[in-house]
């Protein structure tokens, strides 16, 4: 759901703005949670042209982990794109950075043909997802990590594909990341870079899911009855579940701070026998003081209640930029990946704190008295709610005056009058 959900936020966005928008995306989805939310998408903007392609059948339908395996199939299956591009007349065409290189190769190839113009754009790539540079006494992120924390390899290749594109376009927002963006536009930071363009903060997708999405109504009906700021949503994202170690101490933590809580456990890929735990049964019984929510829940929607006072995440960068927006602080627990530079970003920021000794690529167990003092010192630190939130009107400010979104759009009518879009999720 991480790449998935700007992907649709976009599409929507340039289609409520009269931009003609074809969507293109693999078959199958990783989950059903994906292919539940496209299809709830796709009817409600019926506007959008939709181009599945099809991957080849898993050659380990067994793995732990999807998402890598999706990733290898849609590398092996891209040539298939060719004919879809062919057929469509493009001023602009958004990929996502994993295949960003993959992707320029064949618009290369199909740059003879008359009706493809392509201004092509790259997303999900925070601009601070990287090692920090001093610019005039200040911290910005430089536009690759050290090397400790991205393959040479991996970074080498987007860096031959950024420089084949008309712009890199952020999934961030000037007011959360104003240093960064103004140093990589300025070439402080790496040269000949094109144009950085942060996205803004585009509107959650409204859309309605058929068969699902009643975990929505669930939490809001459950925050409706809670006082303001009053309670602290738990969510680690849709791709990696704890152990049940984890869960234990969470829940330990929970019940004896009191706090009140809505707590997002993923339900996949966790110990089988996690389902008849007992802490997890003692948290159900009580009702009052909380809810745990085995279901995909809309993370936006419930982070803009009002009774949300606090928000503990994996650090992914949507969940990153969703409470920045609403003016959520965070307590950062990390677990893989590029959330630990996330979690940097969160810290820098002044919209969340994070304990650098917590993290679940191979750390110590965090245990649930540590948890619940960790706990309280979100929910009772004055000074970060004021920051978070300063962060966030100036965010709600910049989407009233049109903001980054708008200058994005002016930026495509300049290259062309056309105004088709191709976007892949």
């Amino acid at each position: 759901m991480g790449h998935l959900t700007p992907s649709l936020r976009l599409a929507a966005a340039l289609s409520t703005r009269g931009c003609r928008v074809t969507l293109i995306t693999p078959h199958p989805n990783v989950s059903l949670a994906e292919s539940n939310h496209l299809s709830a998408f796709l009817s409600s903007h019926p506007t959008i042209d939709h181009h599945p392609y099809h991957l080849p059948p898993s050659s380990h339908p067994t793995v732990d982990d999807p998402f890598f395996e999706q990733v290898h199939a849609i590398r092996c299956s891209l040539h298939l794109l060719r004919s879809i591009l062919d057929r469509i007349s493009l001023t602009a065409l958004v990929t996502d950075i994993f295949f960003a290189d993959s992707i320029t190769g064949i618009l290369s190839d199909l740059d003879h043909t008359p009706q493809l113009r392509p201004l092509h754009f790259f997303r999900q790539i925070p601009s601070s997802r990287i090692s920090s540079h001093s610019t005039h006494g200040r911290r910005a992120a430089a536009v690759w990590e050290s090397r400790a924390r991205i393959p040479p390899c991996f970074a080498a290749g987007k860096r031959q594909s950024t420089a084949q594109v008309d712009g890199v376009l952020v999934n961030t927002f000037s007011g959360f990341e104003a240093t960064a963006l103004e140093a990589l536009n300025n070439g402080r930071v790496v040269r000949n870079l094109p144009p950085i363009l942060p996205s803004g903060m585009l509107p959650p997708v409204q859309m309605d899911i058929q068969g699902g999405g009643g975990g929505d109504e669930v939490v809001v009906g459950w925050l409706d009855a809670q006082p303001p700021g009053s309670v602290v949503l738990l969510s680690f994202g849709s791709r990696t579940a704890m152990s049940r170690d984890r869960i234990a101490e969470i829940a330990e933590a929970l019940e004896l701070s009191k706090q009140r809580f809505v707590w997002i456990l993923k339900g996949s890929k966790v110990d089988r026998e996690d389902k008849d735990d007992p802490f997890l049964d003692r948290i159900r019984a009580g009702g009052r003081s909380g809810l745990v929510m085995r279901e995909w829940v809309d993370q936006a929607k419930i982070l803009s209640h009002p009774a949300i006072g606090g928000f503990v995440s994996h650090c992914g960068w949507n969940s990153v930029t969703e409470a920045a927006a609403r003016g959520v602080p965070v307590l950062a627990w990390p677990l893989n990946g590029d959330q630990k530079v996330n979690a940097e970003v969160v810290v820098e920021a002044g919209v969340g704190t994070w304990d650098r000794n917590w993290g679940w690529g191979g750390e110590r167990l965090v245990g649930g008295g540590e948890i619940v003092r960790k706990l309280m010192e979100l929910m009772g630190d004055a000074e970060l709610k004021r920051r978070a939130a300063s962060v966030g009107e100036e965010t709600r400010r910049a989407v009233d005056d049109g903001g980054s979104f708008d200058r994005l759009l002016k930026l495509i009518e300049n290259k062309s009058n056309n105004s088709d879009f191709a976007t892949g999720g």
